[in-house]
């Protein structure tokens, strides 16, 4: 819609989100999605493995990496993913593995200090594997401006809305638990 003009001339616009509560201040999460791929080389896992090059071990590397990273974080940051191809047969070293990840922290800055940081164990683990790598970065939005990607809080907005909810039927508490922040997709 955004991208469509839809929203030309609005000044104000109101996103409300699903949740088990209903809050006024909601820290959502600034995110990008990163798809991962690594290339190595297909061998027999039992007859010539040494012949292989193991695309599943760089990405293991990657999600292990990434687990030990999370001590360094912040509170409000998050790298989370999965793995959506890990080979084809446990007889076969993988030649290819594909995985995708979210980066999120509450402003956008802070998303491109973690994407640079994860952009560093993906390397790692092709050079360290003898892998070939391709990564794909994105967002749930096209375009890469921080007012798209950063949700603003405006409390002048937030205080009509708190003034105007018994029309809503909704009791808000005034903030959220900041140990359960995320992310509109």
């Amino acid at each position: 819609m955004l991208d469509a003009g839809d929203f030309e001339g609005v000044d104000v616009c109101m996103m409300l989100h699903g949740a088990n509560v209903d809050v006024i201040y909601a820290p959502f999460l600034s995110l990008k999605t990163v798809t991962l791929e690594y290339f190595g080389k297909a061998s027999h896992a039992s007859t010539t493995p040494w012949e292989g090059i193991n695309a599943l071990d760089a990405a293991m590397e990657v999600y292990t990496s990434i687990g030990l990273m999370r001590q360094q974080m912040r509170l409000d940051q998050r790298v989370h993913g999965i793995i959506v191809n890990g080979g084809q047969a446990p007889n076969i070293i993988p030649e290819y593995t594909k995985s995708v990840y979210i980066v999120r922290a509450t402003r956008y800055d802070q998303v491109k200090d973690l994407q640079a940081k994860v952009e560093k164990i993906f390397d790692a683990a092709a050079r360290s594997t003898g892998c070939t790598m391709k990564v794909e970065w994105g967002t749930h939005i096209k375009g890469e401006s921080s007012s798209m990607v950063q949700r603003i809080r405006t409390p002048g907005c937030c205080s009509r809305l708190m003034a105007n909810r018994s029309f809503l039927s909704f009791f808000f508490y005034r903030h959220f638990d900041e140990r359960t922040l995320g992310s509109q997709v």
